[in-house]
């Protein structure tokens, strides 16, 4: 009798996240040093992999930026504190970058390392306007790991993750100390 067997096969550098490449049966690993995806017997010195028999998956393991959303008034230099899971340490030749998605324009922050379990954006006052007769806009957030500032690395979105950026003068509030 002959029996039939499935094999797949990976081609592990073609994965360009660590959720995609820990999602391969444990063939693949993320070599979390050079942002890229590799097998896991590679010459990688991190190697993040999953071991799917144990229940183990890239939830577990990979860098990620966790689901939320932010109140931010647009005239108020202010520390955009986001919650992370699995964050590396930031090393000399890597650094951090919040980017805000608005509808016309990505705008950079600079970050502050806070542990691996948040992370902090800096927003300086009126980096952003909002369109007059309009109060609040809403901009999607993305966290990159940037290799002096050459190449950008995404960590993994784990939901959405929305900032509301509003206009305390459309308020009617005198200061937007009142308004945060």
């Amino acid at each position: 009798a002959m029996s039939s067997n499935n094999l797949t096969a990976y081609n592990c550098p073609l994965f360009t996240s660590c959720s995609s490449c820990l999602q391969t049966d444990g063939v693949c690993g993320w070599c979390n040093v050079e942002k890229r995806c590799t097998a896991v017997n590679s010459s990688c010195s991190n190697v993040i992999s999953v071991n799917p028999a144990g229940g183990q998956t890239y939830l577990d393991v990979c860098p990620s930026l966790l689901n939320g959303s932010y109140l931010l008034p647009v005239a108020v230099t202010r520390l955009l504190v986001l919650s992370t899971k699995n964050l590396p340490p930031m090393l000399p030749e890597y650094q951090y970058t919040c980017s805000l998605q608005l509808p016309s324009t990505v705008i950079s922050l600079p970050t502050i390392y806070t542990s691996n379990t948040s992370i902090s954006c800096l927003y300086t006052a009126a980096q952003i306007s909002i369109p007059v007769g309009t109060s609040a806009m809403v901009a999607n957030i993305s966290l990159f790991w940037t290799n002096s500032g050459t190449v950008m690395y995404p960590i993994d979105p784990l939901g959405v993750i929305q900032v509301t950026l509003y206009n305390c003068s459309a308020f009617s509030v005198p200061s937007c100390t009142s308004c945060l």
